[in-house]
């Protein structure tokens, strides 16, 4: 079995060391349908596949509380997404999504205005893998199917004060 391990840029913005209650951090990918496998150091031109991303965020507060993130602030994802948010009472919430692939590129967009002070992280990965046979026809299914894409999961460390 051929495993993956896609190289796909997440972006920030704006980058800060540090945020204020109130600011908005904007948490995108768009990336071209050509995409380096880090793995096979080949790059493949990888068309209207189901990406899709999954992001938790937790947030710690006064010593060793803990809390979900995205229950504390607004996180806004627009419905073209096709955004399932999770609620968790063990660990953070998380939604996923769809990517959308357009004029050869995938775009995934979000924003999160912070309303409590604390020290979040952030993860952000994809959900593929855990549904299989999501892919648009029998013919691909098969194929993405029998391969293993690892998940890119970016962790970041976001202070609010």
């Amino acid at each position: 079995m051929v495993r993956h391990y896609l190289k796909v840029p997440i972006t920030i913005t704006p980058h800060k060391l540090k945020y204020s209650v109130g600011d908005t951090i904007y948490i995108n990918t768009i990336f071209s349908d050509s995409i380096y496998d880090r793995n096979t150091k080949q790059t493949f031109k990888i068309r209207n596949f189901p990406f899709k991303p999954m992001t938790g965020l937790y947030r710690f507060y006064d010593g060793l509380n803990w809390d979900s993130g995205y229950t504390v602030n607004d996180l806004y994802v627009d419905s073209s997404y096709h955004h399932v948010y999770h609620y968790s009472s063990d660990f953070c919430d998380n939604y996923r999504a769809y990517t959308i692939y357009e004029n050869d590129q995938y775009r995934f967009e979000s924003r999160l205005i912070l309303k409590e002070p604390g020290r979040y992280i952030l993860i952000f990965t994809d959900m593929y893998q855990e549904y299989l046979g999501a892919g648009l026809t029998e013919e691909y299914n098969a194929e993405a199917d029998s391969t293993t894409l690892r998940a890119n999961a970016l962790w970041t460390i976001i202070f609010a004060a």
